[in-house]
């Protein structure tokens, strides 16, 4: 049965332990108090360091949501991150290494790596790009990453397609902006997503 539960995934009681195969999940790189300010990550005013820590300080404390991960997981199951380095001026904050540091330190194995880059690249994130590269020399983008995660224990697996097994044996894919009428500002790609469940 499918159910959907609205709460805070530190604490997911109404589901038991061992009871999950995957969670596919991107959780938060900063918290929602300085989301404006990061807009437009190069227009920043003034010294970043504060700023910095406090995402670095944020990126740990989701160590009780990774905690619950576990727990729910079966053995063999899957903990799917969708996470990057927040671009701060000239300068990449680490998140990424602290969502893989609090998932090993919990007992999780690190499976895969994948990277993805949408070929859409917004205005602001068009312009900071520009403005990096003019004032402090060339910038690759910045890419999403997806950690793949096994709980240990026996494997678990679906019935995946030739075109899954294509997809995911590559360690980077691009995709365009989906065909959604309004954008989400936190995107995925879809057949990305896909393949993965």
């Amino acid at each position: 049965n499918d159910i959907i539960i609205h709460g805070h995934s530190s604490k997911m009681t109404e589901i038991k332990d061992a009871e999950a195969t995957l969670i596919l999940t991107s959780p938060p790189y900063f918290p929602p108090n300085i989301e404006n300010q990061l807009v437009d990550g190069f227009q920043l005013n003034g010294d970043v360091s504060e700023l910095s820590q406090t995402i670095v300080s944020y990126a740990w404390e989701l160590r009780s949501v990774f905690e619950e991960c576990f727990r729910i997981l079966k053995p063999g199951g899957h903990l799917i991150l969708q996470t990057r380095d927040v671009r701060l001026k000239d300068r990449l904050v680490q998140v990424e290494a602290v969502h893989r540091e609090i998932c090993e330190a919990i007992g999780l194995n690190l499976y895969a790596r994948h990277f993805w880059r949408p070929t859409h690249i917004t205005l602001p994130r068009r312009r900071m790009l520009k403005a990096l590269a003019d004032s402090t020399g060339p910038v690759p983008f910045d890419p999403e990453v997806f950690l793949v995660f096994k709980k240990p224990g026996n494997r678990t697996s679906g019935d995946p397609s030739a075109e899954d097994l294509e997809l995911l044996q590559r360690d980077f894919t691009k995709s365009g902006p989906g065909s959604m009428k309004a954008r989400h500002k936190y995107q995925s790609p879809l057949p990305t997503i896909q393949a993965f469940i």
